[in-house]
């Protein structure tokens, strides 16, 4: 299993002193030129060498019919074609950042959307912690970490998630859809 090292110290979910406000305009107007290439509410912005561009790595890594990995974080090595050089840039920022603090490197990098009056079930995933930068929020979005609420409210604050405790994210807003941008991790030391 892929996961980098933390230790008690990192709460369920913080801020990191990382960015984005200037980029939410453009990373809006990308998302919206996309959002239709992808699927199940994600459209990916890395691919591995033979995936296909927006879609490859959208879902979970984890197959629980047949308790086996679908695909490995490390493998998401490819920017789909016609990423923003200013996003890949950003993101490089972003690994640089993991790296320095957590041993870690950008596997999966999505736009992840949550419909109004929706919420996904409490779990864990393999990786153990995933930048979020909220695009499009409301105070009615929040996520519920280890039983604790956090919220991401302020678009293009880069926030760090710990996913390897039990976690969810719920919109309980009645109108307005959640955007996020999404960067997995894996630990350098597994390829």
């Amino acid at each position: 299993m892929e996961s980098a090292p933390l230790t008690k110290e990192v709460p369920g979910v913080r801020e990191i002193d990382l960015d984005f406000l200037k980029s939410v305009p453009d990373l809006l107007k990308f998302y919206e030129f996309c959002r239709s290439f992808g699927k199940f509410g994600q459209v990916s912005l890395k691919k591995r060498p033979q995936g296909e561009n927006w879609v490859d790595g959208v879902g979970t890594i984890y197959n629980s019919e047949t308790k086996s990995l679908n695909f490995l974080e490390s493998e998401f090595s490819e920017y789909v074609d016609g990423v923003p050089p200013s996003l890949k840039e950003n993101i490089e920022k972003i690994e640089r950042w993991l790296s320095e603090n957590f041993n870690s490197r950008v596997g999966r990098v999505r736009f992840m959307t949550m419909p109004p009056k929706s919420c996904l079930s409490y779990h864990r995933d393999l990786e153990s912690v995933r930048v979020h930068i909220p695009l499009k929020t409301s105070n009615k979005c929040f996520f519920v970490v280890d039983d604790k609420v956090y919220y991401m409210r302020n678009p293009g604050q880069v926030y760090l998630l710990r996913t390897d405790l039990l976690h969810t994210a719920i919109n309980a807003d009645l109108a307005q859809e959640r955007i996020h941008l999404v960067i997995n991790s894996y630990s350098e030391n597994t390829k």
